[in-house]
Order: C-alpha cells, then structure tokens, then sequence
C-alpha cells in the first residue's frame, strides 16, 4: 500500500498483493477529487473479474403491507459486494441451488439450501458479503 503513488487517474484499479497467498490480496481504485485526475485518495473495491452481488429477480421477495387491507409483492433491494473477490469475500453457497427456507435469527437473515445455511451480516439483513 505504501508504494502506491499519491496521485493517479480517476477510477484507476489496481490489485494489492499482500503475501505470496491470494487469500489476502485486496483491490483499490483510485478516486479523484475533479472526477478526471490529480490529487484524490485510494478506496478498496471490488476486483473487475468478481460477480458484483445478487440478481435480485432470482432471490426472496418480500410482502410489505400498504395499508389496512392491500399488501405489495416485491423485490428486495440486495446489497452489492463492496469489496474483494471470489476468494476473500466468497458468494452465498445458496447461489446455483434452491433455498428451502428462510429466517431471521439475531438480527440475521438466514437461508437453507442444501446442506448449507448462510447467514446474512448482523444488523444488514439484505446483505451477504462481509
């Protein structure tokens, strides 16, 4: 981190590459204060090869009572993964198999499929990466 350069272009991407290990690399982009280049700071994103989060068409909906008598069927806003990559910050195992149920538990959303219960991030129930 220390030899990346002070100023660069803006949405500049670039992987860190901590130890030999890929386990703990982290990516950073570059965020120019005039939006172009010059003077900014570096910000941890997520690596250009990494699905970015959820198709929220294909994931649970919710039931949202509008009033005395009328309900709406809709889609849940899923958060995006906001940093790493397959590796450091894995999709739910629920992705390519059906969930069978879900629930909440201490403030987490949960899911079962398969053999797998996943958990969402303590106090973000529509998040999945950590």
């Amino acid at each position: 981190m220390s030899r990346l350069p002070l100023q660069s272009f803006h949405d500049h991407h670039l992987e860190i590459l901590n130890s030999s290990s890929t386990e703990d690399n982290y990516y950073v982009k570059y965020i120019a204060y005039d939006q172009q280049y010059g003077r900014g700071y570096w910000q941890e994103t997520v690596s250009r090869t990494a699905s970015p989060g959820l198709d929220a068409s294909t994931m649970p909906h919710r039931l949202v009572n509008t009033g005395a008598t009328t309900f709406t069927f809709e889609q849940i806003t899923w958060k995006a993964r906001e940093a790493g990559d397959d590796v450091t910050s894995p999709i739910p195992a629920f992705i390519g198999s059906p969930i069978n149920c879900t629930f909440f538990y201490n403030t987490r959303f949960g899911t079962l499929s398969e053999d797998n219960i996943n958990f969402s991030v303590a106090n973000d129930p529509y998040n999945f990466f950590c």
